[in-house]
């Protein structure tokens, strides 16, 4: 009875043997289907639950498949998520002891019953935790081995109260699942390779057609034996001008459309081709049918496959060599330019050094041109600037441009100022590589700026101490831009009073229309003429004033200068008053002298008249 359940038992796990094969065989084509095939047939014929690990580059079992009914076994759903996460996470095999034994040696591992609190002291507590949850009490870990070498291993649990021990036989079968199951893994592998080299020969193929039909890039396939053309595309025909029949016919040599000064160049090429396979980018020119030339940038390589067979592919250069060619003579235009410039034009270098300048700069500087390039651009300038030129060329190093004026010195020992302009150079890259500097001579602007500067000074000083009032007010609108300090003591008015009123507020109101046809006839520097002022204590004065037109910036401005004349004007009012009281008694004087002189006159004849007319 005992070899008859033996016998049913073999044949019963034959049986089953063969439909987990038939399933293995039948998911060969879906690698991640296979998998999960295999922790199905696996869990189904030998154990309760199973998870496929595979071995990666770096030594790490990482599950790839997982059948583990937790459910069945773990009530509170938490608890089962927890044990179904920590059993799904990789396992490092350099961890564990009977697990870099596995791998090496390829034997099963198994642990008939898991005596918890000795499973305790193997392992680490996590993992005595999880087992005890789910409650395992049987292990077998089998190796998958392909050709040797493992890939990987199935772990198989019992964890149903019912579910016996595993024993031998159950290693056996474990084993022989495993055997076939790495078997149609590599197989599944193999088939995963080779359907992904098909499609991406049959995207390369595809991309090939495409761009071979795009119109941009020509194509040619020769036999180097015979340098026969075997293929061509429409670009390249069009290129070269001549029909496919031509070509392929051999009417026209494919060898004939190189001109022989760049036979040398496809010589190269057919050389590379022969001993590496590849002819690397090359630039040459074709021989149109029309007789003129195109270059283009070709490349070759061998198709392989036992043939003789070459494939070039061909881009027209015209546009670019013609961009080229306006390139650099936008290059000299500006060369031209920058070397005729105004202004001065340099570029320095990361380091600091200059490392260009135009003719105008190095003028300026007073340097040889081939001298200063290739010196420390702060040679040029004054050393206690050089803290400020270093901060500058920071925040050029940082993407800030900027404008700002800096003084230099000649070697002859002349000082001057410039203007300069600057910001940072990049390279192709974007990576910084030094500054672009614009430069204007204001020298002559600067000492100008300064004798201005000068002079106002002295108009100031002149202005403010002057002991006379001094105001100076807008040409057109009449408001007070200025006072010293004489107006305001002399006046009465305090400054911020002055500036909030015109000239006419300063005049009584019956001379105001004088005043304004007084103003639109002061064009004419200086004016003279005395006014009536109003004081601030509604005092009238006499005042003797000098007006200066100017100019400041834009606005025509007065300069008015006053001088009170008021006892002036009275006494030299008194003095003609008592000039005329002398003058009309020197006049009343010489009247009374003529009249007693005509009177005596008079009276001497009469006297003679009586003398004769008296009786003798």
């Amino acid at each position: 009875m005992g070899a008859v359940d033996g016998d049913r038992r073999l044949d019963d796990r034959l049986r089953v043997l063969s439909t987990a094969l038939r399933a293995f065989a039948e998911a060969t084509t879906d690698y991640e289907r296979l998998l999960d095939v295999v922790a199905r047939n696996v869990s189904t014929v030998v154990a309760d639950g199973c998870i496929v690990r595979l071995l990666t580059n770096d030594g790490w079992l990482s599950p790839a498949a997982f059948h583990l009914p937790l459910e069945a076994c773990v009530c509170d759903p938490d608890e089962a998520a927890r044990a179904r996460t920590f059993m799904a996470s990789p396992q490092r095999v350099a961890d564990y002891a009977w697990g870099r034994r596995l791998i090496d040696t390829g034997e099963a591992f198994i642990l008939p019953r898991v005596d918890m609190a000795h499973f305790r002291t193997v392992v680490a507590s996590e993992v005595a935790e999880v087992y005890e949850t789910i409650g395992i009490h049987s292990l077998l870990v089998v190796v998958l081995r392909l050709r040797g070498e493992s890939i990987g291993t199935l772990s198989l649990f019992r964890f149903h109260p019912t579910s016996p021990s595993f024993d031998a036989s159950d290693q056996d079968m474990a084993q022989a699942l495993a055997d076939h199951a790495a078997l149609a893994i590599g197989n599944a592998r193999s088939y995963a390779a080779e359907r992904s080299a098909r499609d991406a020969a049959e995207k390369a193929t595809a991309r090939f057609s495409r761009l071979s039909e795009a119109g941009v890039i020509g194509t040619v396939v020769v036999d180097l034996d015979d340098r026969r053309v075997v293929d061509i595309n429409d670009t390249l025909l069009h290129l070269v001008g001549y029909s496919r029949d031509e070509i392929l016919s051999g009417r026209v040599a494919w060898t004939a459309l190189t001109p022989p000064e760049w036979s040398d160049v496809d010589a190269r090429a057919i050389e590379q081709l022969t001993t590496t396979g590849v002819a690397g980018l090359r630039e040459k020119e074709f021989t149109r049918k029309d007789g003129t030339r195109v270059p283009v940038l070709a490349g070759s390589a061998m198709l392989g496959g036992g043939t003789t067979e070459s494939i070039s592919f061909v881009l027209d250069l015209t546009e670019r060599k013609e961009a080229e060619r306006g390139r650099r003579e936008a290059e000299r235009r500006s060369q031209r330019m920058v070397e005729s410039a105004t202004v001065g034009m340099w570029t320095v270098g990361a380091d600091g050094r200059t490392t260009f300048m135009n003719a105008r700069m190095a003028d300026i500087l007073g340097r040889d041109l081939g001298e200063a390039v290739g010196m420390p651009t702060t040679e040029f300038f004054f050393a206690e600037d050089r803290p400020g030129m270093a901060e500058r060329l920071a925040k050029r190093r940082d993407g800030l441009a900027g404008a700002f004026e800096q003084r230099f010195r000649r070697p002859d020992g002349a000082v001057g100022v410039l203007s300069i302009d600057s910001s940072p150079l990049y390279d192709a890259q974007g990576r910084y590589e030094g500054v672009l500097g614009i430069a204007t001579d204001i020298t002559e602007r600067h000492r100008a700026e300064e004798a201005v500067r000068a002079s106002e000074t002295r108009y100031r000083l002149m202005f403010d101490n002057s002991p006379l009032p001094k105001w100076l007010y807008d040409a057109e609108t009449l408001r007070f831009l200025d006072v010293n300090e004489a107006a305001v003591r002399d006046y009465g008015y305090p400054r911020e009073e002055f500036l909030a009123m015109t000239i006419r507020d300063i005049r009584p109101p019956e001379d105001v229309a004088a005043l304004l046809e007084a103003e639109r006839g002061a064009d004419v520097t200086p004016k003279f003429g005395v006014w009536r002022l109003r004081k601030k204590s509604g005092e009238i004065i006499q005042v003797e004033i000098t007006k200066h037109t100017l100019t400041l910036g834009d606005r025509a401005c007065r300069l008015a200068v006053g001088r009170d004349v008021t006892e002036r004007l009275r006494l030299e009012e008194q003095l003609r008053q008592a000039q005329k009281m002398e003058a009309v008694g020197r006049l009343a004087g010489g009247v009374a002298h003529d009249f007693n002189n005509v009177l005596s006159v008079v009276l001497s004849y009469g006297e003679m008249l009586l003398s004769d007319m008296k009786p003798g």
